[in-house]
Order: structure tokens, then C-alpha cells, then sequence
């Protein structure tokens, strides 16, 4: 079996004499790595914030919603115990965004759309509201 180099009488190895092998391989393996890498970095967005009271306290363990207009797919994350959130990996695309939180009126935010790796803060101040009971 010979090989794919080629060897002249001095010893050094010629890539060329096998022009249309190298070059088809060559070309090959460069298309792989260009095409994997740009399906590896598809572009995804992000959506982060804080969620307050009117006088501007954290609010832990907020159920944040964010859904697709198109599709009414949604994914549901909870804010930590300073109030904030983040969700990521979103695809660009227009969304809905809301908040619940026991002891305050729903927050509904519409008409978000996010481009190709956005990075976008929205803080939302909750309104008192719910259920009372006074006494």
C-alpha cells in the first residue's frame, strides 16, 4: 500500500503530488469545522431582571413566566432569595413575560421581542393586590 505522501530521492515530502486527495480532504475537513461550529453557536438570547415591591424590596421566590406569542410555549423560573432572575437560551422571537407573587397583583409585560443574541434587563415592581385579610 503506498502512501498518501510522496517522498523524492532527498527525502522531503512533497503534499502536492497528491493534489486532488489532499485538497478534497483538506477541503473536507475545514467545511466540518466551519459548518459545526456555526451549528454550535446558534444564536439564543437572554432575559434577566429583579423583582421589587413598591418600596423597592426584593421579592424571593417569584414565579417569572416568559412565553412565545407564535408558539404559546413557555417556560416558567422562580427568582432567588434577592429577587432576580435570568432566562436564557431563548430563541429570537417576540414573548410575553409575567410575574406572580402570593400578596401582589400579577405583572403581564407584551410586546418583547428579542434579536439574535440579545441580552435584555427587565425589573418589574409588583403592585400590591390579592387577597387580604383584615380584621
Amino acid at each position: 500500500m503506498k502512501s498518501l505522501l510522496y517522498r523524492d530521492r532527498a527525502g522531503a515530502t512533497d503534499f502536492m503530488s497528491r493534489g486532488p486527495i489532499v485538497a478534497f480532504l483538506l477541503g473536507l475537513s475545514l467545511s466540518t469545522l466551519v459548518f459545526s461550529t456555526l451549528a454550535w453557536g446558534q444564536a439564543s438570547s437572554t432575559i434577566n431582571g429583579s423583582v421589587t415591591d413598591p418600596s423597592g424590596s426584593s421579592i424571593p421566590n417569584a414565579k417569572i413566566t416568559i412565553t412565545e406569542v407564535e408558539t404559546s410555549l413557555a417556560r416558567t423560573t422562580v427568582s432567588n432569595s434577592d429577587g432576580l432572575y435570568v432566562i436564557s437560551s431563548l430563541r429570537p422571537t417576540n414573548y410575553t413575560l409575567s410575574v406572580e407573587a402570593q400578596g401582589f397583583r400579577t405583572f403581564t409585560q407584551t410586546g418583547i421581542t428579542l434579536l439574535a443574541n440579545d441580552f435584555v434587563t427587565i425589573d418589574m415592581k409588583m403592585a400590591l393586590g390579592g387577597l387580604w385579610n383584615c380584621r
